[in-house]
């Protein structure tokens, strides 16, 4: 199964030092930041070869291609912590997206990529730092799921316009309510460092149960 695949590229040896473009001809600040920097070097090829590994045919992918474009150009930071951890989010894509276009079923795609998640926090020794960036990675990954299939049942939904409208305004009800549910529990422990978690679970869960909803409505038309 192609999650193999994903824990597999978690699993890789480091490579041999080398940016996924040549350095010689290395022009822009980022550029010549990554071919300056061996660590920053060896986690560009290791977003590349992720990146390259995933399913260029899935009904995921020109989401996933947009998002990465936007990383790269207005988030990206020439800093290991940024390149390492779109790395986990580029790992766990790669085994959530073609999982959920498979036939096992929603619910041994997020045990999969859950495991994933947890080894994310361990590589970071489970300091609040390390599971919250984790967390939120799954959940940008979540994120795209739910906007593709979002898109696809309303196109579904197209010759129906009163469906289609009614479903639109329940995406936009659905993220006001996870972020409100998911708001007062932050708020409850705002004192404390677990605040992220608390958040960020509740954020995955709603995100988990929402895309099994979608999901699960295609397999009754």
């Amino acid at each position: 199964m192609r999650w193999f695949a994903a824990l597999a590229l978690w699993l890789l040896a480091a490579p041999a030092m080398a940016a996924s473009f040549d350095c010689a001809k290395a022009t822009t600040d980022m550029e010549i930041a990554i071919c300056g920097d061996p660590v920053l070097s060896e986690w560009d090829e290791r977003i590349a070869m992720a990146y390259n590994a995933l399913d260029r045919s899935g009904r995921y992918y020109l989401a996933y291609r947009a998002d990465q474009r936007n990383w790269l150009r207005n988030e990206r930071s020439a800093d290991a912590y940024s390149f390492e951890y779109r790395f986990q989010n580029l790992t766990m894509a790669g085994s959530l997206l073609p999982c959920l276009e498979g036939e096992d079923g929603p619910d041994l795609c997020i045990e999969q990529v859950n495991t994933l998640l947890d080894r994310c926090m361990s590589e970071g020794q489970y300091t609040t730092l390390a599971m919250n960036a984790c967390s939120g990675q799954l959940a940008a990954v979540w994120d795209i799921v739910l906007k593709v299939e979002g898109d696809r049942l309303a196109e579904e939904f197209g010759a129906d316009p009163e469906t289609q409208e009614l479903f639109r305004k329940s995406e936009t009800a659905f993220a006001a309510y996870r972020e409100a549910d998911c708001g007062w529990q932050f708020s409850a422990y705002r004192d404390g460092t677990i605040r992220g978690q608390i958040y960020l679970g509740c954020y995955l869960r709603h995100s988990e149960q929402r895309a099994k909803a979608l999901l699960a409505e295609f397999s009754h038309r």
